[in-house]
């Protein structure tokens, strides 16, 4: 079994999926949908993903129902294959949710993606998308001037270099580390498409908990939830605002050549979004929006190629090297011995 890279999430074809599913399957929480509609499949060749349990014939039913009675060589090859087992399931189910988390992030369009990205669930799995170091969304630290530490994301940009483009990734993390407050949650009646004219005349009647009564039996019309929240987003970087200083921090010097690490320090203009939303299922509709602005102080790290030349002190390395400050461009020299 290889890395989660080499494998994606695939939709079912529609013969794989039993009559239950295909009526009502999109329905059904987004957790279940995926389990029930959609597979992790390699990408090279598209079949889907499967777990070889190791063979276990070789224990008697005794064995196996008695697993402390066996034998000790016995009783180790019986721990030795079910470590394998368990192993084996590990990764298959490290596999599934990298792969579940990539499809998040490739389809944020999907009803399915955005529905799940809501969830405990979607959330945990993005998450575990970065720790394993596949999400890399634009981050550092910065300290705003008024010398109050915040999170600072999708800001610092190299010299020359001012534009920043922030991730899908970081895009989508934003949407759900949004603070909310949700003001009134509501449901509304949701008739589904040839319902009976009982149905179809309750349709977008309101209730403030999900016990509209059903008019009759085997319903399948749903009642959507809906919430009235606030929400702040995080600071983002917008642009900026000039450098304030250099500082070297590190020099590396191999034979003739190598590299002076500089700490910059900037200035830089950041932005969040206040707003008030009516949000449905997956379907959102702004009805209040406010931005909010503020400079802070950042730091990223610019390197410069460094040169070492012979003086006639050591012959192997030099013992004179030269720089170029990143702001000005003046020559620096500085001792190597």
């Amino acid at each position: 079994m290889n890395t989660h890279s080499d494998y994606v999430l695939q939709r079912k074809s529609r013969a794989d999926l039993n009559p239950s599913v295909r009526m009502y399957g999109e329905s059904e929480p987004p957790e279940m949908q995926l389990d029930n509609m959609w597979e992790v499949v390699p990408r090279s060749i598209g079949a889907k993903l499967q777990m070889v349990k190791p063979d276990f014939s070789e224990f008697t039913p005794s064995d196996r129902m008695y697993p402390s009675m066996m034998r000790p060589d016995v009783k180790e090859r019986w721990d030795m294959k079910n470590r394998e087992w368990e192993n084996q399931k590990d990764k298959y189910e490290r596999i599934e949710r990298m792969a579940r988390a990539e499809f998040l992030v490739e389809n944020p369009d999907l009803p399915l993606a955005r529905a799940l990205a809501k969830t405990s669930y979607g959330k945990e799995l993005l998450v575990e998308g970065r720790q394993a170091g596949f999400i890399q969304p634009k981050a550092e630290a910065g300290t705003d001037l008024h010398g109050k530490s915040g999170g600072v994301y999708g800001g610092g940009s190299n010299a020359g270099n001012n534009a920043v483009k922030l991730s899908l990734w970081d895009n989508i993390l934003d949407a759900l580390f949004t603070e909310k407050n949700v003001l009134e949650t509501f449901y509304i009646w949701q008739a589904n498409e040839g319902a009976c004219k009982a149905c179809t005349n309750k349709n977008g009647e309101t209730s403030k908990t999900p016990t509209m009564v059903r008019p009759h039996p085997n319903c399948k019309c749903r009642q959507v939830k809906c919430e009235i929240w606030e929400g702040v987003t995080r600071w983002k970087f917008v642009k900026e605002i000039k450098t304030l200083s250099y500082e070297a921090t590190a020099v590396v010097i191999v034979a003739t050549a190598g590299k002076v690490s500089w700490r910059r320090k900037y200035i830089a203009e950041e932005q969040r979004e206040k707003k008030r939303v009516k949000e449905c299922d997956d379907s959102e509709k702004l009805l209040f929006r406010e931005i909010e602005s503020r400079r802070v102080i950042k730091t990223d790290v610019v390197k410069t190629d460094v040169c070492n030349v012979h003086t006639g002190r050591n012959i192997q390395t030099g013992d004179m090297a030269f720089t170029y400050h990143p702001g000005t461009g003046e020559t620096i020299w500085f001792p190597t011995d």
